[in-house]
């Protein structure tokens, strides 16, 4: 017998907690705010704050994933979520040239 899958209405899902940022966390994200503000130059600096929040991104992602993402005063915190597909030509050099 297969058990009966339960379904969320939109009441329920308005009734979850709201995501509250710790103190650390919005000091984190206000930092990464400012690096990403400031742009490219600091890539390393981002991305040590980007993959030290990897698994709270997975725990949040429907929080942080919903339109307007979380806020915490002025700071604003949201994931963006995109398929790309890249490609890209390369040379490759050796005897004879390039193929």
């Amino acid at each position: 017998m297969k058990a009966k899958q339960e379904t969320k209405t939109k009441q329920e899902q308005a009734e979850k907690p709201a995501l509250t940022l710790t103190e650390r966390q919005v000091e984190d994200f206000t930092r990464l705010a400012q690096l990403q503000k400031d742009g490219d130059d600091n890539s390393s600096s981002r991305k040590l704050i980007t993959d030290a929040y990897k698994a709270f991104a997975a725990e949040n992602h429907d929080a942080l994933a919903a339109k307007g993402g979380i806020r915490a005063g002025k700071l604003k915190v949201w994931i963006e979520v995109t398929r790309a597909i890249h490609a890209e030509i390369v040379g490759w050099e050796g005897k004879g040239g390039t193929r």
